[in-house]
């Protein structure tokens, strides 16, 4: 009680070793405790200078060093521009955490995050003390973010993920395409190759030998604004077009436009890159990181420009989903049906033979319950199949020309998954035609070769088509692709509820699909599936289907 504390230059106090025998120690002693906007001469100079001091003095009695102590004078301007303070608790663990919160919340570099006054400096002072809840809290990890963001060690390493996403794409392309040529599962036609080629060489490699320039350009400090914004925005339009040819709504190589999942996965992770490096050119920004004078329509205009290709990607999908299920009528279905698991499931019934050049309809109701390939019924050389389509199925046909030959016939209208839906093919000796929930489809029609691995697309069906008996008295099979070994293939995964073959084409013009089918003259075989039995009897009485699993 005999003393009075007195707040004097806490580095002209000791002027013993370090950064204090230097012969600028009147000058440069300060600097240790001054604040960010104090030591650059800066005009936000306030009571929030005066709440740093006081910080950085407590930081220096609970640590024994000052905050940002360095060498000399430069050293310690540079930290106190570009460095937060070691944390009080990494040098001494001891200290109380409510503690060190006041001393680094003081030691925000921005002033606006610092005690407002040196009374609330001193209020959390006396609540540690008291073992009362401060109210200063931690930063947030948003915050936090921000801070390490406005590091100007932040422009070169963003200069430098642009820089290698740019390289990244310059060689992905030719990459991609070597690897599709050399793999044996990919088929790729001269047209096409040189489509893509031609895509690369005209686009994509000048864009990302540009973004290169401009990127490096901007690293040095040496480019105008506009080049900035240019940069942020073509990436922003790289990324968004990118999502949109994923989804299939921007035109993409004729390959990429029937190889749909080759789609997906090559412009989804190219639509990935391109928003990182949207996230490099946000980080890049000198003004950010040099200017004290916040631009509110600058920061709003990049979180606009970072916000947009999120927004497409769930917005459109959102918007297709919710187009396709209102345009979609609601069928009720079949009120039992049998669960397949697209792994070892399928039924099998003897000798139903193929009648060559025979009118047939073929119909069934089915629920998948994921997006893949998977095959509903297989009848001789003809079997229906679903393949996988954007956040849905569509509705395809396989017919075998030949041995070496396979057409596939694929309506272009896709269902979503786990609803009913109705679907089904006519065939009247010469041509054939495909249904999905009564509805008439349109056909794109490309033929498969066995012996060359490779499909031709934009084909069209021989005038008459005429289907042959391949495989006399093959089984019928649902739930896989023909095979006399019973091997799983091309599983289909869902729900099945009613299966009929008529040896007549039923179906002339759109019609409303019955829940439950019925026996008709010439119903040749009609399944009622149903769970828990191993034997499903026809409803015809000729033919027994027995399940696998």
């Amino acid at each position: 009680n005999d003393f009075q504390p007195r707040l004097t230059d806490f580095g002209l106090a000791q002027m013993t070793h370090g950064l204090h025998e230097s012969q600028s120690s009147l000058i440069i002693g300060t600097p240790l405790y001054m604040s960010p906007e104090q030591a650059e001469s800066r005009d936000d100079v306030g009571p929030g200078s005066d709440v740093f001091g006081l910080g950085a003095i407590l930081y220096h009695l609970l640590t024994g060093v000052a905050p940002f102590a360095a060498r000399n004078y430069a050293a310690v301007l540079l930290r106190l521009r570009e460095e937060s303070p070691v944390p009080v608790s990494a040098l001494r663990g001891e200290v109380d955490v409510d503690l060190e919160t006041v001393c680094l919340k003081c030691l925000q570099r921005d002033p606006a995050d610092r005690y407002l006054s040196a009374g609330d400096l001193a209020d959390d002072l006396h609540r540690c003390r008291n073992r009362q809840p401060i109210f200063g809290r931690r930063l947030s990890l948003l915050q936090r973010v921000r801070r390490w963001s406005l590091q100007s060690a932040r422009i070169n390493e963003a200069t430098i993920l642009i820089v290698v996403l740019a390289f990244i794409r310059l060689l992905f392309g030719p990459g991609a395409l070597i690897m599709a040529l050399a793999s044996q599962d990919v088929s790729v036609t001269r047209p096409e190759m040189l489509e893509i080629f031609l895509a690369n060489v005209l686009f994509i490699m000048p864009n990302d030998l540009w973004t290169i320039w401009a990127a490096r350009r901007n690293h040095i400090n040496r480019s105008p604004a506009r080049l900035y914004w240019i940069g942020l925005g073509a990436s922003v339009v790289g990324c968004v077009f990118m999502i949109l040819i994923s989804m299939g709504i921007a035109p993409a190589s004729e390959w990429y436009r029937r190889s749909l999942g080759a789609r997906i996965l090559v412009f989804g992770l190219m639509a990935m890159i391109f928003y990182a490096q949207t996230m490099g050119w946000y980080f890049s920004d000198w003004y950010r990181v040099q200017s004290s004078r916040p631009q509110i329509w600058r920061r709003n205009l990049k979180l606009l420009l970072l916000s947009i290709p999120v927004l497409v990607a769930i917005t459109i999908p959102s918007v297709r989903y919710l187009t396709r299920q209102s345009e979609a009528p609601l069928l009720a279905g079949p009120a039992q049906s049998i669960q397949l698991d697209g792994v070892d499931d399928l039924l099998s019934v003897d000798n139903v033979g193929f009648e060559a050049n025979a009118p047939l309809t073929l119909e069934a109701w089915i629920q998948p319950d994921r997006s893949h390939r998977g095959t509903i019924a297989s009848h001789g050389p003809i079997a229906m199949t679903v393949i996988a389509a954007g956040e849905g199925n569509r509705f395809r046909v396989h017919v075998s020309a030949s041995a070496e030959q396979v057409y596939h016939l694929d309506a272009k209208v896709v269902f979503g998954l786990n609803r009913w839906t109705h679907v089904a093919i006519t065939y009247n000796g010469a041509e054939i035609r495909m249904y999905v929930n009564g509805q008439l489809q349109e056909m794109d029609i490309s033929v498969y070769e066995l012996g060359n691995d490779r499909v031709t697309p934009n084909r069209t069906l021989p005038n008459p088509f005429v289907i042959e008996d391949l495989w006399p008295g093959s089984q019928f099979v649902v739930g896989n692709i023909r095979h006399t070994d019973l091997d799983p293939h091309f599983q289909f995964s869902g729900r099945i509820g009613e299966l009929r073959l008529s040896r007549s084409v039923y179906y002339d013009e759109e019609f409303q699909p019955e829940p439950n089918l019925t026996v008709v003259p010439d119903t040749a075989l009609l399944l009622h599936l149903r769970d828990g039995l191993d034997q499903i009897p026809d409803a015809t009485g000729r033919y027994t289907a027995s399940l696998h699993q």
